[in-house]
């Protein structure tokens, strides 16, 4: 005991010794600092007095539950715990507590070396508050976030995280990124992952499959966290779905597309009948002067003038049926280009809306021996979005036109519109080489395409999917099978897009229309 009191008083933590009742019979000077006693004050202090509420009233029977069974709670351990200085404030420590045994001659039974903890205790709050904030921070980001460490377990990750895995956020930390992620996504991303953890910061996109088979399109970065010396100590992951806007932008540009296709193909197709008018013009100009000529010569005869009225009503007639075919192809045009760009849901009558842009569609099959063809059991009106209808058949024309026939094979096109209970319904067939189960199975899905690198960029169909399922809250089946075409079955529900009321729609047979 002597050794010890010569070197408590610049041991910088506190020092307490008490006897077998509590008594205290010495206080260094740290412990004097800490609880706010002057060195003189201990004598006759018992150590229930630096302890706060409930454990002030207990103290005693604590010591003495200890003294008779030997049973120890705090005793040869050290525990964080609260003391009360003298002023009555409470703060926290760290306390080791020992026996030094019965029958010292000084007395001394217990000797307790206490440690402030209140500027650690602050620090831990901190830490807390930092957490939190960053926790919030990254589980409201509309991104998966996460830092994985070199051996690729997770340390953190937000809440985002949920779609990959049944186990909660908080128990993710050192669970491994296959574990989370799964073995197919694991194996497109370990690439990049394994050239961040060497230093390389990754920025990519990847197509990464989902549990239902449906594929969703990522934008992730992977940068490196380097040590000053070079060492990487982890990957930070930020990983941003971006499935529906790379579908936007390809649908923009697939818009942009076959209205370019349309202009070219209407420019041609407007070409024809206005050539025609114009020959027929130069003609009909010609003939009137020679008839006014041989009029004026005094040598124009009864035959003459009636064969000049014979030309001249033929080449008004051709005039005038070309112009006005010339004038239905523009009309169309610019209804089908207009409806490619409004967004609003308008009246339409759906046979004849098809009908309008099968037409100008048809400039896409004039080199090739496809014949295409829409019959109506009945008329069908509606209110609603008919840049959809037009998106639906361009793609599934285009579709058609790319992966079921060959540029020189023959084939049809088939559309048949016809009413079933409350719902419009669109069957479209082509007679092409049609797809295998494992194509078809797969077809409608994003980013899925048999032409990867050759063009096709696998949302053409997914397209006519999301328009159907989403903004129809309708159903698409597709049936096909090699060397048989394929079958799409549109059921668009004849209900209003904006309050969901029955639409009025007008519902006769074309025998009973043409009455």
């Amino acid at each position: 005991m002597d050794t010890l009191r010569l070197v408590a008083p610049v041991i910088p933590d506190a020092i307490i010794a008490a006897d077998m009742l509590g008594e205290i019979l010495y206080a260094n000077p740290a412990a004097s600092r800490l609880f706010g006693y002057d060195q003189t004050d201990w004598t006759g202090l018992n150590v229930r007095e630096l302890a706060p509420a409930p454990h002030h009233a207990a103290h005693d029977g604590y010591l003495s539950h200890y003294l008779t069974t030997g049973e120890a709670r705090l005793i040869g351990t050290g525990r964080e715990v609260e003391a009360k200085r003298r002023d009555g404030s409470v703060f926290p420590i760290r306390l080791a507590l020992g026996d030094m045994g019965a029958d010292k001659p000084d007395g001394w039974r217990f000797i307790a070396l206490i440690q402030d903890l209140t500027t650690e205790y602050q620090n831990r709050q901190q830490l807390r508050t930092q957490h939190d904030m960053l926790r919030l921070v990254i589980d409201r980001v509309p991104a998966l976030v996460a830092y994985v460490t070199p051996d690729k377990r997770y340390r953190l990750a937000s809440a985002t995280y949920s779609i990959f895995s049944s186990i909660p956020i908080e128990q993710l930390p050192g669970h491994h990124v296959r574990e989370i992620i799964g073995e197919a996504r694991y194996a497109t991303v370990l690439p990049y992952l394994e050239k961040a953890l060497r230093g390389e910061e990754q920025a990519f996109e990847a197509d990464l499959p989902e549990p239902g088979g449906d594929t969703r399109r990522f934008e992730i970065r992977y940068t490196p966290d380097q040590a000053p010396d070079g060492h990487v100590r982890g990957v930070l992951i930020l990983a941003l779905d971006v499935t529906v806007q790379r579908m936007m932008e390809i649908q923009a540009s697939e818009r942009l597309t076959a209205l370019s296709g349309l202009v070219a193909g209407v420019a041609h197709e407007v070409n024809n009948p206005i050539g025609i008018a114009n020959t027929s013009a130069s003609y009909l100009q010609d003939a009137t002067r020679r008839t006014r000529e041989a009029w004026a010569a005094g040598t124009l005869t009864r035959t003459e003038l009636e064969n000049y009225f014979n030309e001249a009503a033929d080449a008004a007639n051709l005039i005038t049926n070309n112009l006005k075919r010339s004038a239905r192809l523009v009309r169309e045009f610019k209804q089908v280009a207009a409806d490619q760009r409004a967004a609003e849901p308008r009246r339409i009558e759906l046979c004849a809306y098809l009908d309008e842009v099968l037409d100008t569609l048809r400039p896409l099959t004039r080199h090739r021996p496809i014949e295409m063809s829409l019959t109506c059991a009945e008329s069908i009106t509606l209110t609603d979005h008919p840049d959809a209808w037009a998106q639906i058949l361009i793609n599934l024309v285009q579709n058609s036109l790319a992966h079921g026939f060959t540029e020189t094979q023959s084939g049809h096109i088939q559309l048949q519109v016809h009413r079933e209970a409350e719902s419009a319904v669109l069957v479209y067939r082509d007679d092409g080489c049609g797809m295998p189960e494992s194509v078809r199975i797969h077809a409608l899905e994003p980013f899925f395409t048999t032409r990867r690198g050759q063009g096709g960029n696998g949302l053409g169909l997914s397209i006519v999917h999301n328009l159907v399922t989403g903004l129809f809250r309708g159903t698409l089946k597709l049936e096909s099978r090699p060397g048989h075409g394929v079958c799409f079955t549109i059921r668009r529900p004849l209900t209003d897009l904006r309050n969901e009321e029955p639409l009025a729609v007008a519902a006769t047979t074309l025998n009973e229309a043409q009455r």
